[in-house]
């Protein structure tokens, strides 16, 4: 009996409506709320007794603090073809929790974990970037859903410069889902930023009067910018 499939999502901040996720390697911005819902996003699973996997490319996981790494209760797969094959890595040596995957190739990243769910435990895989990776990953026919959180600067906040974007996700291929209760129930129920937020009746980008389809959700504001979610489907033939 074949194994169910595990989802595969893209989860990414973006600039909009220029798509742009970075600069000089780094995000342009640091907002608390976004860095918690992402922790929270993928650190949390509906079946307590399994866990999710984060893949990224060596750059993403080269920038994350070394006293960061791994992120800790999540199954983290790194993609170098500096790795020959999928093995299990120390961060340090002397801490037997310091875990990673090593994966040659995202391809064979994706298809181990699918191949080895039961085994991991894994409930859903979530691609971290960067630019290449989910690039990669949207075009190899690997993948579910993106994942966006859409970014806009507040009146007052200059645009951040960029030198990263991302192509937006072809309507060919993904579906742009506009009903909040189902982008609700997609993700997990714990989460912060699905707490009811008052303020964000006066956001810009809270489903707009004139564009009542926006399909941006659960809007919270800080240090100067507006953040909300945006979730894609992959269309099913």
């Amino acid at each position: 009996m074949n194994n169910p499939k595990i989802p595969v999502i893209n989860v990414v901040a973006c600039l909009m409506p220029s798509y742009g996720i970075g600069y000089q390697g780094k995000l342009p911005w640091r907002l608390k709320q976004e860095m918690a819902y992402f922790k929270q996003l993928t650190t949390n699973t509906r079946d307590p007794t399994k866990q999710n996997a984060v893949v990224m490319g060596r750059r993403t996981w080269e920038s994350i603090p070394s006293r960061f790494r791994p992120l800790p209760s999540r199954l983290n797969v790194v993609v170098s073809r500096g790795f020959d094959t999928w093995a299990t890595r120390h961060v340090d040596e002397s801490n037997p929790l310091s875990t990673y995957i090593g994966a040659p190739d995202l391809r064979s990243a994706i298809t181990t974990l699918q191949q080895r769910a039961q085994e991991l435990r894994i409930e859903r895989i979530y691609v971290m970037g960067g630019a290449q990776i989910y690039q990669a990953i949207a075009e190899s026919g690997l993948l579910d859903h993106w994942l966006l959180t859409a970014v806009y600067p507040l009146d007052g906040t200059p645009e951040p410069p960029m030198d990263t974007w991302l192509t937006a996700p072809s309507p060919d291929h993904y579906i742009l889902q506009t009903n909040e209760q189902q982008v609700r129930d997609f993700l997990p129920p714990s989460l912060d930023l699905l707490k009811p937020n008052p303020s964000s009746a006066d956001n810009p980008i809270t489903k707009p009067k004139n564009n009542p389809n926006c399909g941006v959700f659960f809007v919270h504001s800080e240090k100067g910018y507006a953040f909300g979610i945006t979730l894609y489907d992959r269309r099913r033939n």
